[in-house]
């Protein structure tokens, strides 16, 4: 199994287990194409996904209508999240935080704190990040699974309080 198979096996298990434990609200943080959004949206959650870039957003639209999805794409940064307060049951947010600096993703996690229910669950990875930096930006949420992905890569299942 490669890097992206194995993340793709991440992530399916955990939205599954969720969505047949009562999830119905999914959000795909920086989304690029889509991958997650899609399948999301095939296990009937109601999915929102955003993405700043607009080639990878028209990519993304292309494939839920393929799929006859019904995602809704928004164009929108992923530190100003263009959605009510605790709205979400699910959120993802895979190679978004280490986009940019520490302080980019700070507010990044604290908009998914924002938008994700109480008790729910957020799910990411990053490639550029240290375990000591990542439990900081994960502060506030109780970190059911870390682990290492990679040399600099850490994927994680965490709960928010």
């Amino acid at each position: 199994m490669n890097d992206r198979q194995d993340a793709e096996e991440y992530v399916r298990k955990q939205a599954d287990w969720l969505r047949a434990h009562g999830g119905k609200r999914a959000l795909d943080v920086g989304c690029g194409t889509g991958r997650h959004a899609l399948y999301l949206d095939t296990i009937s959650y109601q999915v929102c996904a955003t993405e700043e870039d607009e080639t990878l957003l028209a990519t993304a639209r292309q494939g839920a209508k393929k799929q006859f999805g019904l995602v809704d794409f928004e164009n929108a940064p992923p530190d100003q999240l263009p959605f009510a307060d605790n709205g979400f049951d699910y959120v993802i947010a895979w190679n978004v935080l280490d986009k940019k600096d520490e302080a980019f993703a700070r507010a990044v996690v604290s908009e998914i704190r924002r938008v994700l229910k109480p008790g729910k669950i957020f799910q990411g990875a990053v490639t550029a990040f240290t375990d000591a930096q990542v439990r900081v930006l994960l502060d506030g949420f109780e970190i059911a699974d870390l682990s290492k992905a990679g040399e600099h890569a850490w994927r994680w299942t965490a709960k928010r309080h």
